[in-house]
């Protein structure tokens, strides 16, 4: 039937309709508005513990980056940049990220593999001949990836700094062999990202600093991201000096003038970077995205192994309740409760007090940045971020 509203019936009836949709535009306003506050308080209140931690010295200075999709929720800094110079923490400050670099090193062979010219199953002896012995011989490209290839954290026999370059890291660990039964347990070690980077090196005939610019920092124009030393004035202003210590005791031991910390690129170690800049290669891994730097299939690769590594309790609060796993070069959680196929965190951590997450499912990704070594401040602001984010992103 249909209603006119020239009539006296149809212009009560256009009377309630307007009212009906008053109402619940200002029912939706009204919502929308205490969602929004609750956003808010979220923020602040996480805002207001990491300005406790930072008022409490457990780090010399912290930043911190979070975006959901395109829009950025977040970004703040605390504490000091450079403490004796009395110098505030800037935003966009370069960072050595350390073990972060790990990551970068598994797109890269992943990339490879899509091109042919690595398998996961490849033995690393098949190009490295420095492996080509009975301790190392039977080690593989994945249980590299996967620091399942029997290697202990450690230096490779005298500090890295000592040696010329990146082969004669991966020939020493060659030719020492692992400590632990091949592919048997998982250890975390620098070891196996360098071997790594190594037979990257050897397939493309490119060193791992021009493997980096060309698959990663240059497709997706990072430009506050390198892996050699630079001598750009203006980039070398941007780096935050490097302290050690814990809460009421940091010394700095490094400033930028002081010149490269590293005398080759690395993919266990090396690159620096910014906030703003890992958030966007992080995003990459989120499956279903179209990018420049990993295929599909790259990202299933990196994270089809799903074996539980055992760590201490409280070592990563934000994997709390989940597996944590550790896949091609790539730290992950997994919620055994959620039906997605997607990892519930992927996550990497530097020693020098720096983090990444992402939440493929939230499209939320939150950046850490310190220049602390030896902090213990990690664990405490992924417990800031269960308390005070996660339950209000959905």
């Amino acid at each position: 039937m249909q209603v006119r509203f020239d009539t006296p019936a149809g212009k009560i009836v256009d009377i309630v309709m307007r009212f009906i949709f008053a109402t619940g535009f200002v029912y939706f306003a009204i919502c929308s508005t205490v969602l929004a506050q609750n956003d808010v308080d979220a923020l602040q209140n996480f805002k207001a513990k990491l300005q406790q931690l930072s008022d409490d010295d457990h780090a010399v200075g912290i930043e911190i980056y979070i975006t959901q999709g395109e829009r950025q929720l977040l970004h703040e800094t605390f504490g000091w940049q450079d403490r004796n110079k009395q110098t505030k923490m800037r935003k966009n400050a370069i960072y050595n990220i350390r073990s972060m670099t790990k990551p970068m090193g598994g797109t890269i062979v992943q990339k490879l593999i899509d091109q042919g010219k690595l398998k996961l199953d490849d033995p690393v002896s098949k190009f490295l001949p420095s492996f080509n012995n009975e301790k190392s011989r039977d080690i593989t490209i994945e249980q590299c990836l996967l620091h399942r290839a029997g290697y202990e954290q450690g230096p490779p026999g005298r500090p890295w700094r000592t040696y010329g370059k990146l082969i004669d890291v991966a020939d020493y660990w060659g030719k020492t062999g692992p400590t632990l039964p091949v592919g048997k347990q998982w250890s975390y070690a620098d070891a196996h990202a360098d071997i790594v980077a190594a037979v990257a090196e050897k397939v493309t005939a490119k060193s791992a600093k021009e493997l980096l610019n060309e698959y990663i920092f240059q497709p997706l124009d990072l430009k506050h991201t390198f892996a050699a030393w630079t001598d750009d004035k203006k980039i070398i202003e941007q780096i935050a000096p490097l302290y050690r210590g814990s809460k009421g005791n940091w010394n700095r031991i490094w400033i930028p003038s002081d010149g490269a910390l590293y005398p080759f690129t690395m993919y266990s170690q090396s690159v620096y970077s910014n906030v703003q800049d890992y958030s966007k290669y992080i995003r990459n891994y989120m499956s279903g995205r179209t990018n420049a730097i990993v295929s599909s299939k790259g990202i299933q690769r990196s994270f089809a192994n799903r074996q539980a590594v055992n760590l201490p309790p409280g070592f990563f609060p934000i994997g709390e309740g989940k597996r944590l796993c550790y896949g091609h070069l790539w730290g992950f959680a997994i919620d055994p409760d959620s039906k997605s196929d997607q990892p519930y965190v992927i996550m990497h951590t530097g020693s020098d007090g720096t983090a990444s997450y992402a939440f493929p499912d939230l499209d939320l990704v939150i950046i850490v940045m310190t220049q602390s070594r030896g902090t213990g401040v990690l664990p405490m602001i992924e417990t800031a971020i269960n308390k005070h984010l996660l339950p209000q992103v959905k």
